[in-house]
């Protein structure tokens, strides 16, 4: 209570990280605000910032962009995906970004960020023939049994013919 806060560039990085999550993250879903609490510690252990400046440097945003790259803090010191590392840098220049908007930076962090291809492969696996039979077998207890038949009918043209829901509803 004695001290006065310093709101800045020069604001410590705990007090940063406390406003943020406290003013900000609050009006974010919990997962979101769970992920971005997540890079940011990541960000912290890589960088070792006493303050807000020290992460809002173009140099140090391309420390960080580069040792998430090459495994720094990761699970078996592994090298980090190209796709995984710009989603995280994107919550780090979104706490950075949120800092301009409150005008506690004289200026938006900018950086370079990593060119990723758009992915070419799948996003999940098909399913095994005994998931669906399961799938089969709970559809009267979802959708009722006067519906169960429709029902079963759609998800056997979904299997048969490969149809995402999305192309399904289209």
């Amino acid at each position: 209570p004695d001290r006065r806060r310093v709101l800045g560039p020069e604001m410590d990085w705990s007090e940063f990280r406390e406003q943020y999550r406290s003013l900000h993250l609050v009006t974010l879903r919990d997962r979101t605000a769970a992920a971005a609490e997540s890079r940011l510690d990541i960000a912290e252990r890589i960088l070792k910032p006493r303050t807000l400046g020290d992460v809002a440097d173009s140099v140090a945003l391309q420390k960080l962009q580069a040792n998430l790259l090459a495994g720094f803090q990761s699970k078996g010191q592994k090298p980090r995906s190209a796709h995984t590392v710009k989603g995280y840098m994107a919550h780090v220049l979104a706490a950075l970004n949120w800092a301009y908007v409150q005008d506690w930076l004289p200026n938006a962090p900018k950086i370079r960020k990593i060119k990723t291809s758009k992915q070419k492969v799948m996003k999940g696996r098909p399913i095994t023939t005994e998931e669906f039979q399961q799938m089969l077998d709970a559809v009267a207890g979802v959708v009722g049994e006067p519906a169960a038949t429709s029902w079963k009918h759609v998800l056997r043209g979904l299997w048969t013919s490969a149809l995402r829901i999305n192309e399904l509803m289209n």
